[in-house]
């Protein structure tokens, strides 16, 4: 018995001695084990773990389970609380219009992108991964990055200035305009030009029918002819005028060679109330005119 208490004596002290080892806060260490009980290794010296609402320069200086948001420990927010920024959000939360918010896997109903996963897109109501090049799309917010949705598939995009059509679509921040991608800055003033040539154009084409209508008649009169004529001058002074519009220029000339196989060099000569002419220039201004911006 008088051995036994020996060695529980030395036992008791061995502990105190290895307890009154540990280190206190600022001493030296390099691991966690040589602090006093409630402290950490951190930075080789012993630290004490700061509560929520103590400053801090990172989440390692927090207690277990806070993180540092604005230099101060803070307890990470759950699903539906109001926050200001994702960093205040629990792990695997977004903050989505001020609220933590469980972001949507593939195939989640969706009314904007934010509320996917990272690396999906919110396309028709719901979040997918984006497509690769090649495959099927109805829209290019569904292709990956660097890819535009043109022919029904999900194609390389064209760069400024580039020719385009459906099948070779333009980056999805431009649009084709006149068969070449443009920004919208640069295509909505063309847009605005095209629909003031349509307009303008459209007075052209009733001066035109109102020629065609008056010498229709089985038997014209010197009076009627000369109001077809009166009609006849005021459409090519009507498209006189409307060649200084560069838009209407371009769609002309690009009708004319498509009317009559060969370039448009002056309106001298021409007929300007020919019905493929009218009918061309007509169309090409329509497309420009209602160009989606």
């Amino acid at each position: 018995m008088r051995n036994r208490g020996w060695v529980l004596a030395v036992a008791l002290l061995l502990a105190i001695a290895i307890t009154g080892c540990k280190k206190d806060v600022g001493g030296e260490c390099a691991s966690t084990d040589e602090c006093k009980q409630g402290l950490v290794c951190y930075k080789n010296a012993c630290f004490q773990l700061h509560n929520a609402g103590e400053a801090c320069a990172e989440a390692a200086e927090c207690q277990v389970g806070l993180i540092c948001y604005k230099q101060a420990c803070f307890a990470p927010l759950a699903e539906g609380a109001a926050c200001e920024d994702v960093a205040q959000c629990k792990t695997g939360l977004k903050c989505v219009k001020n609220a933590c918010f469980a972001p949507k896997a593939e195939g989640g109903d969706c009314a904007e992108t934010v509320e996917c996963n990272d690396g999906m897109v919110c396309a028709n109501g719901k979040c997918l991964v984006p497509k690769a090049e090649g495959a099927e799309c109805t829209g290019s917010i569904e292709c990956a990055a660097g890819l535009s949705c043109g022919a029904g598939k999900c194609l390389k995009a064209k760069a400024e200035n580039e020719p385009c059509d459906d099948a070779n679509p333009c980056d999805r921040t431009m649009i084709c305009f006149a068969g070449a991608c443009a920004t919208k800055e640069v295509a909505a003033p063309r847009v605005a030009a095209a629909k003031q040539a349509l307009a303008e154009y459209s007075a052209v084409v009733a001066q035109c029918q109102a020629a065609e209508q008056l010498m229709a008649a089985p038997k014209p009169t010197a009076d009627v002819k000369a109001q077809a004529q009166v009609a006849s001058t005021a459409a090519v002074t009507g498209t006189t005028a409307a060649l200084n519009n560069a838009e209407f220029a371009a769609a002309f000339k690009g009708a004319f060679q498509a009317a009559y196989g060969k370039p448009f060099e002056t309106l001298e000569g021409t007929n300007v109330c020919d019905k493929p002419l009218l009918e061309a220039v007509t169309a090409r201004l329509n497309v420009l005119a209602n160009t989606a911006l």
